[in-house]
């Protein structure tokens, strides 16, 4: 995951950091351990996210999945 871009995208989307933790049933706290990196999204979790942020296929690639593509791009 590239906390950077992921953190670049939220800001952006001006949503209340608060209240996508509550959408995904997560407390702050939680929430902020995995946007430091300390925990990993779940897949249910990022299903959620990609749904409330309204991300783009290419957008979740490249933010979630950035490890994985750089090592399988050809």
């Amino acid at each position: 995951m590239d906390l950077e871009k992921f953190n670049d995208f939220l800001n952006k989307s001006k949503l209340p950091k608060a209240a996508i933790a509550k959408e995904l049933g997560i407390s702050r706290n939680s929430f902020y351990k995995r946007l430091s990196g300390d925990i990993v999204f779940s897949n249910s979790e990022l299903n959620r996210l990609a749904i409330l942020l309204r991300m783009t296929a290419n957008e979740i690639l490249d933010i979630f999945f950035s490890d994985w593509v750089d090592k399988n791009a050809h």
